[in-house]
């Protein structure tokens, strides 16, 4: 999700302050962002549990993670119908019994890949985010889906799901899962060792034009750039601090973003496709 941020930190020891708010002495009347999408997630997987979100307030209220008084309840009331549209909109893609978590051991081009892998169901991944739906998302999800496919021996039967709020996506099987994880693994190491030319936005942005909607090279590097640079409105993902501390005012999007774009995005494309909730 950022391989700038990765290599700096995990590698070279180096943590660059995060942009911190400024304390308000006044009362707060709304959520921040991150407070938003904490409560967001847990009224979601609260009311797909089955459990009842009137319920689920005074928890909430106890927590302190809503504003005081009737404000707060008022704001937890407008979340609630929100999670509630949410989950109408994406239980019909619910299918099939969940199944026990997966243990990941699997060795692949010199490296060893361990962890879990999580919100299993008989089809496949079903990963809910009740958030917009961004490039990182479906990168994770992808890479989680190959995992799977690795593990099974009936790759054919492996279809997974990414539900966000405005968008949702299925993933088809994949036959070549070790050589996709193989070449995932090499970008990996490549990034390692110096900074790798791959944005998400801007890179995805590059490679569905491309590959997907098959404009020209230039055409698709100009989107790609807006994502970059971005505008009045929209803050470019330049600003990132860590894109900014390894790239600077260096021309990032050159001939290795196009290729490396391509690498990690055809694949992907090639085994998604976007559905209608």
């Amino acid at each position: 999700s950022n391989p700038a941020k990765f290599l700096l930190e995990k590698r070279l020891d180096i943590y660059l302050p995060e942009t911190g708010d400024v304390l308000d002495e006044r009362e707060n009347f709304s959520l921040g962002s991150l407070e938003k999408y904490v409560v967001d997630q847990e009224l979601v997987l609260h009311r797909l549990s089955g459990s009842d979100l009137k319920d689920f307030f005074s928890v909430k209220k106890a927590s302190g993670q809503l504003p005081h008084g009737n404000v707060g309840e008022v704001v937890y009331n407008e979340l609630s119908l929100d999670a509630e549209a949410f989950v109408r909109k994406i239980e019909g893609q619910l299918t099939g019994s969940r199944l026990e978590d997966q243990n990941v051991d699997l060795n692949v081009a010199g490296f060893t890949l361990c962890g879990r892998l999580t919100d299993i169901y008989e089809p496949g991944l079903i990963q809910i985010l009740y958030v917009k739906a961004k490039p990182k998302y479906l990168l994770k999800t992808w890479v989680n889906h190959v995992i799977l496919c690795d593990l099974i021996e009936v790759k054919s039967s492996v279809k997974s799901l990414l539900l966000c709020k405005d968008a949702a996506w299925e993933f088809s099987p994949v036959s070549n899962s070790t050589d996709i994880l193989n070449d995932l693994l090499k970008l990996f190491w490549k990034g390692m060792s110096a900074p790798l030319h791959f944005f998400p936005e801007s890179s995805f942005e590059y490679a569905r034009r491309v590959l997907l909607k098959h404009q020209t090279k230039p055409a698709a590097l100009n989107a790609a750039k807006n994502k970059w640079i971005g505008n009045d409105f929209v803050r470019g993902e330049s600003e990132d601090p860590y894109f900014e501390r390894c790239f600077g005012k260096t021309d990032s999007l050159d001939d290795e973003f196009e290729k490396i774009a391509e690498e990690v995005f055809a694949p992907l494309l090639d085994h998604c496709r976007e559905i209608v909730l």
